[in-house]
């Protein structure tokens, strides 16, 4: 049981909501025991309810441009459409009766604001969208192109309880699909891998070049379609095999300066909503460590003054807090494995100290073999210590001197387990007389001294280098 570290004020830990990440568990069940008498809400229901009660999620927020009349056809649903100041502006190419709309909306970390100054230094950036419909492809592979993103997730199926959750928008495997403004985007899908929650697609996305048959590109875009996560539910599994893989993607495959990662459900706010915060906080963690803050109902309140209703059920709220206790979970073992395998896999000279040195000393020299050859069948070099005393420094202050490199004393190196004082060592044969030694030991600021019979555990320092 750890002993140390800082007093938390119980009363506070549970009236903020900003708390350390790696104590997300016992959060959780402080909050699950502010269940209400004869009730089933507990203190996740609570902050999720407070989050509509709050003044910001009053203020009007103008959405102007997605009620047009011209816009209207293009949203999923009537009653979602995208924020004015954050939306996805389509380049027109200057052609008449082409419209720049597309219910999508730009997410960032908003890390400039004092609010969310836990969050300076994380960049993030997603597209927010809906699923396509069939008179929006063209309009979702425009926006592929023109934010140079690489990377979508798909968090549906396309048919889900009988209904067309979203418009198949790709082509299939080995297939070429035009589209665009006129048929000037080119998509073509190169591989198709089925694994137990989703689908990982690569596209080739070019672009015809105005009056020319040569193509601009093409860009490789990887497509993760998750399978398991139903309109208005939560997987029933975790979401974070999914998201290191994405994440893993993001960072080894995809070109340097892309856009941002584009994130649709159905309606592109509630799964959406919930996959975006969840990355959020996870890439903090990993950035910052299991010991930085983090606040589940600010992160939500962040990606809600950029889309509208962003993280929709009280279940999906509660959903990142077990999806965040996961991470942390996972996180721990994989770092006690990690150690356990550095501590097996351990150098032979960092590992001897679990043999106490003076359980070797009956072991004599061999010519040019020491116990450590002995122990680990090394065969020694041309310059392996021999008995000489030759090789030992004399008792002056030249021999003393600190001109030496950091884990060496004359012509000896210290094993990495005696390199890491941060003070002098010093090697010394039968002692001189006590009144110089300890003089000359405290001028010098020695701090370790070894006895003669410990030169067998030295290699030798090639002197030239």
């Amino acid at each position: 049981m750890q002993t140390n570290g800082t007093p938390i004020n119980l009363g506070t830990f549970l009236h903020s909501t900003r708390f350390p990440a790696f104590l997300i568990e016992d959060r959780i069940e402080a909050l699950k025991k502010m269940s209400r008498k004869g009730s089933d809400k507990d203190g996740i229901t609570d902050e999720f309810e407070k989050l509509h009660r709050e003044p910001e999620s009053q203020l009007y927020i103008s959405c102007k441009d997605g009620r047009k009349p011209e816009n209207i056809f293009k949203n999923r649903f009537k009653n979602i459409v995208p924020y004015d100041h954050t939306r996805i502006k389509l380049d027109t190419e200057g052609k008449e009766n082409v419209g720049d709309y597309i219910n999508a909306n730009l997410i960032e970390i908003l890390s400039n604001d004092d609010k969310y100054i836990d969050f300076y230094g994380l960049k993030r950036k997603y597209i927010s969208t809906q699923g396509c419909l069939e008179n929006t492809v063209g309009d979702f592979w425009r926006m592929m192109w023109q934010e140079r993103s690489q990377v979508i997730v798909m968090i549906t199926k396309e048919l889900e309880r009988g209904r067309v959750k979203c418009y198949r928008y790709w082509p299939d495997p080995g297939i070429i699909m035009r589209s665009g403004i006129k048929d000037e985007l080119i998509i073509e899908n190169l591989e198709e891998q089925h694994f137990d929650h989703y689908i990982r697609r690569v596209f080739h996305l070019s672009k015809q070049a105005k009056d020319s048959e040569n193509r601009i590109g093409p860009r490789k875009i990887y497509h993760y379609q998750f399978l398991c996560w139903a309109d208005y539910e939560c997987p029933t599994d975790s979401v974070e095999a999914l998201m290191e893989e994405v994440n893993r993607c993001s960072e080894n495959e995809v070109e340097n300066n892309v856009g941002p990662t584009v994130v649709h459900c159905s309606a592109g706010i509630g799964r959406t909503g919930t996959y975006i915060v969840i990355d959020i906080l996870i890439n903090l963690i990993k950035r910052i460590g299991g010991h930085c803050p983090i606040d589940i109902t600010k992160t939500v309140k962040m990606i809600r003054e950029q889309r509208a209703t962003m993280v929709q059920t009280e279940a999906q709220y509660r959903f990142i807090y077990q999806a965040i206790a996961a991470f942390i979970k996972l996180s721990k073992a994989s770092d006690e494995e990690r150690q356990r395998r550095n501590r097996s896999h351990a150098s032979p000279l960092s590992s001897l100290p679990s043999t106490p040195l003076h359980q070797l000393k009956h072991l004599k020299l061999n010519g040019n073999i020491s116990p450590c050859d002995l122990y680990h069948n090394i065969t020694p070099s041309p310059t392996s210590l021999t008995t000489s005393p030759s090789s030992f420094p004399k008792h002056d202050s030249a021999n003393m001197s600190s001109n030496l490199s950091p884990g060496t004393v004359g012509s000896l190196s210290f094993p990495p387990f005696l390199q890491q004082t941060e003070t002098p060592i010093v090697l010394l044969p039968p002692p001189p007389p006590k009144k110089n030694f300890q003089q000359k030991k405290a001028q010098e600021n020695v701090g370790t001294v070894l006895p003669e019979q410990h030169k067998a555990y030295m290699t030798p320092v090639d002197q030239n280098r």
